[in-house]
């Protein structure tokens, strides 16, 4: 069967959950810490190394264009005896397709129902092998789940997803599409690779990176979850350091800006609190909004920081 394609136009992030009570985050809105796993419900599982915590908050705008707003986005964070752990995740609704912002509003109850309801289970025998195959068996249920509901409501619906789940020293990263996750050390690192017509051009010598945000074809899709039956996430192990910036967004968020403007507002010194991490998230996409940005526009910043008596990681 031929590769099939999906246009995307329009997106937007709708829901930030950080508590067991769903909450919608008002437009601008910061997301913070989520409820933490009461210690006594833990059991030591064996692991050993550097705890973390950290620093987070949320931006999302619908743009100078759309009239609704299809990206949805979470962060959650549990307190452990190891540390803590944060789940961040992105959704970008696919254009073009009817429904966008419920597509994109069912991955995220999904992930946040996990966390909610599975991640305590999973940390009395914590390895990394099984968190990778919980969310590969996670955004393929969410798949089939938006697939059966467009089937039966006779219309169609997809998103992307960007996703990590940190804890101590690693990170999981998961990623369908083209919304992407990135940290940052002494310059901007992409640590997904976008599910897109673009990049396959890319891969294939036919266009050069570049190029890749004024080429027309940008927004055409390769994947998206809930498009078809057959999903193939991509999940990749990352380091985590202490004292390091990551963030998740989605296009509309990066297509303007370049990495050096990225690298100084969202630099250690000025995310120092996640109240000076919002406004530094807010001048940006205001920056966005500022040179004619069509899309939604969504970012999740994560300030990594070692516990006290860690090693600080510089």
């Amino acid at each position: 069967m031929a590769q099939m394609w999906y246009y995307k136009t329009i997106k937007k992030a709708q829901h930030c959950r950080i508590d067991t009570k769903r909450r919608q985050v008002k437009e601008h809105g910061a997301c913070r810490s989520g409820k933490a796993i009461p210690k006594h419900d833990q059991k030591e599982n064996g692991l050993k190394g550097e705890q973390m915590e950290y620093i987070s908050s949320a931006y999302t705008d619908k743009g100078n264009v759309k009239k609704t707003n299809e990206d949805s986005l979470s962060v959650r964070i549990a307190s452990l005896d190891q540390g803590q752990v944060l789940m961040a995740v992105v959704c970008d609704g696919v254009g073009g397709f009817a429904k966008g912002e419920l597509a994109s509003g069912m991955v995220i109850q999904g992930f946040d129902r996990w966390f909610e309801n599975d991640l305590k289970r999973l940390m009395k025998a914590f390895t990394w092998q099984a968190l990778e195959r919980e969310w590969r068996s996670l955004i393929n249920r969410l798949n089939d789940q938006i697939v059966d509901y467009g089937f039966d409501h006779r219309t169609t619906l997809g998103t992307t997803v960007a996703a990590t789940l940190m804890f101590q020293q690693k990170a999981l990263v998961l990623n369908v599409g083209d919304s992407r996750v990135y940290r940052i050390r002494e310059s901007l690192e992409q640590l997904t690779k976008d599910q897109s017509l673009v990049q396959f051009e890319v891969d294939h010598g036919r266009l050069e990176v570049e190029d890749m945000e004024k080429d027309p074809r940008r927004n055409l899709l390769l994947q998206c979850v809930g498009a078809k039956r057959i999903l193939h996430p991509a999940l990749t192990m990352e380091t985590v350091e202490a004292n390091r910036i990551w963030f998740l967004c989605s296009d509309g968020f990066r297509h303007t800006l370049t990495e050096k403007e990225i690298v100084q507002a969202l630099s250690l010194k000025k995310l120092k609190t996640t109240e000076t991490m919002r406004k530094q998230l807010s001048k940006l996409v205001k920056k966005v909004k500022s040179r004619k940005e069509r899309d939604n526009i969504s970012v999740i910043a994560i300030k990594t920081i070692a516990m006290q008596g860690g090693d600080d990681g510089q």
